[in-house]
Order: structure tokens, then sequence, then C-alpha cells
């Protein structure tokens, strides 16, 4: 599957902040993207961690009670009897 071209301002810009990132840490541009690579992975994990505790500790929602059964009154007559029954 052929991957999406990256177009050259696009490169250009992350070359030159993983340089400026570079200079203010004191190491290789390259090293200097792996940290921040490692820092944007810390952050997502800690936010998904986050989002999960906050979901499992959200109050489950109430099961619905199911309807009771209504029984015929009392007071309602009986069918009539068949006489070959009898």
């Amino acid at each position: 599957m052929p991957r999406k071209a990256v177009p050259l301002a696009q490169r250009y810009r992350a070359a030159r902040e993983s340089f400026d990132l570079a200079m203010q840490m004191g190491c290789l541009p390259a090293q200097a993207r792996e940290a921040r690579r490692r820092e944007d992975a810390d952050r997502q994990w800690r936010e998904s961690g986050e989002r999960l505790r906050a979901a499992m500790n959200r109050p489950l929602r109430r099961q619905s009670i199911p309807a009771p059964v209504v029984e015929p009154a009392l007071t309602t007559p009986e069918a009539p009897r068949r006489w070959w029954l009898d």
C-alpha cells in the first residue's frame, strides 16, 4: 500500500523543530525527535488511562425494571362451561 507523500514544507518544518529542540536539549536532532515521540506516547498513554478510569468510575445505568405481571381481577366472571363437559 503506497504511503502518502509528505509535502516538502512539512518536512522542512519538522526538521527545523527537531533541530531547535536538539539545540535546547544539547543532543542530536534524531535523539530530540525520539525524545519528543516518547513524550507524546507517554502523554497519550496517561490520557487514555484517565479516560478509562473516568469511564470505570461512572455510575452504572439503572437496569430497566420489568413490568409487573397483571393478574385478572377476582371479580371477572368465569367463562361459560360447555354442556358436553358435564
